[in-house]
């Protein structure tokens, strides 16, 4: 990352091509002109101008062990040998984290392909050998979803093999919004149809005003008409039974 943001800015001061190398110094003719010592001048101002500028961006720890003295290309490679050279167990440490990421359902698919493609760009700037083509893209995406995607995956393996991976993600990025939407309407549904059976169990409750009465009270099942206690009926009352009797 250091390296990219110092080559940016680099550029954008005019220095690049002379601290990367690809601008190299002006040779001078046996009888120089001019106009060569001039653009010898310039070059070696943009030289002392690129080292400054490098320099500025180091901590103090690392300017002391700089040589600035050999020029802006020397001192650019010398920091790239010493702290942006790229291990094979750099490398195998992106690859490992790509395989363990995995997305799981009601996760923000976007931010999940974030992360992998980050991990993509880090392993791309360990070396153009470890670029990933995009069918190795799209396999390490697959594998990172989880079963229920798993019908999604097949039908893409099989009718879309050949779209590129900025198409496959603008694509997975529609279907998860579409099952988003779907979810949300089946959840509208299982709430209306737990409020209608509530409204039917509300009604039904209401049409029991119908049952019979004594004194103006409703009588409930199993509700004797007799001493209005529950368990029983008027014909299995003990205490009409008793009352008539006496009688």
């Amino acid at each position: 990352m250091w390296k990219k943001l110092m080559s940016v800015w680099l550029c954008g001061e005019g220095y690049y091509g002379i601290v990367s190398g690809d601008d190299t110094e002006p040779t001078l003719s046996a009888t120089p002109t001019n106009d060569e010592k001039k653009s010898l001048k310039e070059w070696r101002a943009k030289d002392d101008l690129g080292v400054s500028s490098i320099c500025m961006c180091l901590s103090k720890s690392i300017f002391m062990q700089a040589d600035i003295e050999s020029g802006s290309h020397t001192l650019w490679e010398w920091l790239l040998a010493k702290y942006d050279q790229k291990t094979e167990l750099d490398v195998l440490h992106l690859e490992t984290q790509i395989d363990l990421l995995q997305f799981h359902d009601g996760e923000d698919l976007q931010k999940h392909i974030d992360n992998l493609q980050e991990l993509f760009n880090d392993l791309e700037a360990c070396g153009k050998e470890y670029t990933l083509s995009d069918n190795a893209k799209k396999l390490r995406f697959y594998k990172s979803l989880p079963e229920s995607w798993t019908t999604t995956v097949c039908s893409f393996m099989t009718n879309n093999s050949k779209i590129t991976w900025d198409e496959l993600v603008a694509r997975m990025l529609q279907i998860q919004l579409l099952q988003s939407e779907r979810g949300a309407t089946k959840v509208d549904q299982a709430l209306y149809l737990s409020q209608k059976k509530r409204w039917s169990k509300d009604n039904s409750s209401g049409s029991k005003q119908s049952h019979p009465m004594k004194h103006g009270k409703p009588i409930a099942k199993n509700q004797c008409r007799y001493c209005e206690k529950f368990g029983h009926y008027a014909a299995e009352c003990r205490k009409k039974k008793a009352d008539m009797g006496k009688n």
